[in-house]
């Protein structure tokens, strides 16, 4: 990522600024923690401009599992034991090496954190439990920039985030993937607006 987040926090500001707007209601913290998997604390220091002290990487890596797993089940529902069945065939793994990354208790290698980045359809890759701090902040702060700065560049995620639909939501209810809620909403389009040369 080329952009720090002292200068994506900058430019934020300047768009808040603008606009009027209330920067805790842009800036969500807890939001912005559960779409990385920081924590609160860390999420507030580095929205003040602030340092904060990283943790070991293996450290860092259990903790972000620890910490999206948490999160997941709360959100859909799940059992852990659902969980680590996802994960055994997601990635694929044996139970018991599903159940230790299910509790954070092992530090899966480069291959399992990608299965497992993938299947949940999360930001970054791998680097999303591997990448330091500030860096997961500002790949989210990053798209919400995008949704001021330069709506038009992506409208079906200008879309999503409008009315708060996510990937993992998406998965949830349907199994429908942005493309083919792209390829729906061309379909209303094509619907209400006749094509060139022909008659409304």
């Amino acid at each position: 990522m080329d952009t720090t987040i002292s200068e994506t926090l900058r430019r934020l500001d300047a768009q808040i600024q603008e606009r009027g707007l209330d920067r805790s209601t842009v800036l969500k913290v807890q939001e912005l923690a559960d779409r990385t998997s920081l924590p609160l604390a860390t999420v507030r220091t580095l929205l003040r401009g602030r340092s904060v002290e990283e943790e070991p990487f293996n450290e860092r890596v259990l903790a972000r599992i620890k910490t999206f797993v948490a999160y997941h089940k709360a959100t859909t529902g799940k059992t852990e034991a659902q969980l680590i069945t996802e994960v055994m065939k997601a990635l694929p793994a044996s139970r018991p090496w599903a159940r230790s990354l299910v509790r954070g208790e092992k530090v899966p290698n480069s291959e399992m954190l990608h299965g497992l980045a993938t299947y949940f359809e999360l930001p970054g890759s791998e680097t999303y439990f591997t990448c330091n701090a500030d860096e997961a902040l500002n790949r989210e702060l990053q798209r919400i920039l995008l949704r001021y700065e330069a709506p038009q560049q992506d409208p079906i995620q200008a879309l999503l985030d409008k009315y708060g639909v996510k990937a993992a939501d998406m998965r949830a209810h349907g199994n429908v993937s942005k493309e083919q809620l792209a390829a729906l909403l061309e379909g209303v389009v094509k619907s209400v607006i006749p094509p060139k040369g022909g008659k409304g």
